[in-house]
């Protein structure tokens, strides 16, 4: 097994970083899609089922109140018929039927007629009649009265009699012509009852009514009964025969080609779910008890239709499923191809840089977002331009160390002999009374002794702020004492070491730019203070003269400025207390003041501390 993942490992490692990033970013997006489109397929099926399922119930419950309404018309409407008072009394005269004048039998007609009018007024949704003897006239009107033969030699005569020998409701379809206008027969769906007469003369007579509704109607019903296009809905009556379907073009046969009976189908017992198989296909079996009268519905789904529309879900969720994992895969491969190719691009460039080429920069084009990418070029960028700076200053640096080794060498050559020569001057000029050469040449010695300080880098404060009041004595003989210096350095920082030559040449440019170019300043007032902030000192000079521009201060910060006439010795300084120190020293001018300030931070070292990080 760890063979097999390490097989993995090495071909993961193996691939190229494109489709690293395209599998990385596809394939467990990918993944969950997969999964979850799965799981919402079976539970978006399962739902479609229920609902199907439903549906079939709610769509029978629906026809349930229409159906009932038509079969409690039927039966009350007959019950109304068995009871009328009025069609009792026509009918139990002795003589009812007996007449053979033409009047008396128009007036036994006409009296019928005018009660059942009354009665059909009441429920015009129903078609009314009565069987009649075949001797009677107007049976043959085929409207309100009909032959008793005509119900007698029916074929499904033998199932009807017994329920009406019981007092029991009968059922079956007659056709009838009178309500249509192409004379047509159209089939009724008519309800038989008898009814008992008891004549005048004590003797009873039974006659058979009959109440009739469309069969159309019902099959309307029957019809938004459906679910589907091609499901079947069955009416059978309390004795199971069929008595309309929604669609009496369809019929359903049995394996030897005979019209399957539906009372033989399951189902008379609750609503139930039950699969058939017919010569026409399997169909789904669902079951409803009308609540009239003991009538029942059937719907037939077919199993084909269902399953198709049961599946369309799972196909439409695979197709989303496949969609969502192209468009991940494509954008996927769009972000690789666009990463990948812009670490290529940089890669290029440093293998040209490696070759000599330093001035392969990144296009500005293609740094004008602000995601990581357009980031890494523009470090790439700032890399390339200091790594030039660096080159440069490391020329320069070494053109400077090459000029200061000349001086260090030729002041070298002989110092004993120039402080020697100072002396001479210095003692000569007091025997001659010439106190103020003898101060200069004091000055001058002092200033060369601490500017060469035996070739070593480290000097004390102490030692550098006597440097620079040496500078300012000498400036002095030659300003005519017009140059004010002010030294505020505490003790305990005096007794610390800087780096040689620090800031004299910020107490020369105070004066060189100050006095020295203008001549409309007569004096020159200079300002050297020094406080310990944790394990730093910051020293301050300042100066009441012209000041200096922002541009040039950045330059010199920056350790950019050339310009030997104005902040080019204290770039210098700026360089080597940085080199020395870190980046986070060196000098920074405060150009919101009037004048010229410039604070210069250096590390809080002893002399030896110093010499050891110089070493």
């Amino acid at each position: 097994m760890m063979d097999v993942f390490r097989q993995i490992r090495n071909k993961i490692h193996g691939l190229s970083m494109r489709r690293k990033m395209l599998y990385g970013y596809s394939l467990p997006i990918i993944l969950v899609v997969v999964v979850l489109f799965s799981i919402s397929g079976v539970v978006l099926q399962g739902y479609y089922r229920e609902q199907m399922e439903y549906s079939v119930v709610q769509a029978q419950n629906q026809a349930d109140g229409s159906l009932s309404n038509r079969l409690q018309g039927m039966r009350q409407t007959a019950n109304m018929i068995a009871v009328d008072e009025q069609l009792h009394a026509i009918l139990s005269d002795p003589d009812y039927g007996e007449h053979t004048e033409l009047v008396e039998i128009y007036q036994e007609y006409s009296a019928l007629e005018d009660c059942f009018h009354q009665m059909e007024l009441s429920n015009e949704t129903c078609h009314i009649g009565i069987f009649l003897p075949d001797g009677i006239v107007y049976t043959n009107h085929q409207y309100y009265f009909y032959k008793e033969t005509e119900l007698f030699y029916r074929p499904d005569y033998p199932e009807i009699r017994p329920a009406l020998e019981e007092g029991r409701s009968a059922y079956a379809i007659f056709n009838e012509t009178r309500t249509t206008n192409n004379g047509m027969d159209q089939p009724y769906l008519t309800h038989l009852r008898k009814m008992t007469i008891l004549q005048q003369n004590g003797e009873q007579r039974d006659y058979v009514i009959r109440v009739g509704i469309r069969i159309s109607d019902l099959e309307s019903i029957l019809k938004n009964a459906r679910t589907t296009g091609s499901s079947i809905v069955y009416l059978l009556d309390p004795e199971g025969r069929c008595m309309a379907r929604s669609d009496s073009a369809l019929r359903i046969y049995s394996g030897e080609g005979e019209e399957l009976p539906l009372q033989e189908l399951p189902g008379t017992g609750p609503q139930n779910w039950s699969k058939v198989s017919l010569a026409m296909g399997d169909y789904y079996y669902v079951g409803h008890r009308v609540s009239e009268g003991g009538w029942y519905m059937v719907s037939l789904i077919p199993v084909e239709e269902f399953s198709r529309e049961y599946w369309l879900v799972g196909v439409w969720v695979l197709i989303a499923a496949i969609l969502i994992a192209v468009t991940v895969s494509l954008i996927s491969y769009w972000i690789a191809n666009y990463y990948s190719g812009r670490i290529t691009a940089v890669n290029r460039r440093m293998k040209e840089v490696q070759e000599g080429e330093i001035n392969a920069f990144v296009p500005p084009a293609q740094q004008a977002g602000d995601d990581e990418m357009d980031l890494l070029d523009r470090n790439y960028d700032v890399m390339l331009e200091t790594v030039q700076r660096l080159m440069k200053e490391q020329y320069r640096l070494g053109k400077n160390i090459t000029r200061a080794e000349m001086r260090a060498l030729q002041a070298q050559i002989n110092p004993h002999f120039l402080y020697n020569t100072l002396d001479l001057i210095n003692f000569g000029a007091l025997d001659y009374g010439a106190d103020k050469v003898a101060q200069i040449a004091r000055s001058l010695g002092q200033f060369y002794r601490l500017s060469l300080n035996h070739g070593k880098a480290a000097i004390s404060i102490e030692d550098e702020l006597r440097h620079v009041e040496a500078f300012v004595a000498i400036e002095n003989a030659h300003y005519e004492d017009a140059i004010t210096l002010e030294i505020d350095v505490p003790e305990e920082i005096r007794q610390l070491a800087c780096l040689n030559i620090t800031l004299q040449p910020f107490v020369e440019n105070s004066i060189v730019h100050g006095i020295g170019e203008h001549e409309e300043i007569m004096s020159c007032h200079i300002r050297i203070t020094a406080v310990r902030e944790g394990d730093d000192v910051v020293f301050t000079v300042e100066d009441d003269g012209p000041g200096i521009s922002p541009e040039i201060a950045r330059q010199i910060e920056e350790n950019t400025s050339h310009d030997r006439t104005r902040g080019y010795g204290i770039s210098n300084i700026n360089f080597r207390i940085r080199l020395c120190y870190g980046e986070a020293y060196g000098v920074r001018y405060l150009t919101d003041r009037p004048g010229t300030t410039a604070q210069i931070r250096i590390r809080a070292l002893t002399l030896s501390e110093l010499e050891e990080l110089l070493a």
